[in-house]
């Protein structure tokens, strides 16, 4: 069931692109399907940039969490 790709622009859309994705991310190389998959990974991407953005961490518990992945104590 190939996908018709477009700007994503609802909440369904989005879901629905995803699961595409998860059905074409493993395409032979050069394929049409691999084609899709980086398109669509390219408009889901976009998306997520516009509505589902990633708070900045706190700057303390990025270091105690840097420091704790070193095995690293005060």
């Amino acid at each position: 069931m190939k996908t018709k790709l477009k700007i994503i622009e609802t909440k369904k859309e989005y879901e629905v692109a995803l699961l595409r994705f998860k059905e074409v991310f493993h395409s032979p190389k050069g394929s049409a399907l691999e084609k899709e998959a980086k398109l669509l990974a390219l408009i889901i991407e976009d998306y997520e940039n516009k509505h589902l953005p990633i708070p900045e961490p706190d700057p303390i518990e990025a270091i105690k969490f840097m420091m704790e992945q070193s095995q690293m104590s005060q």
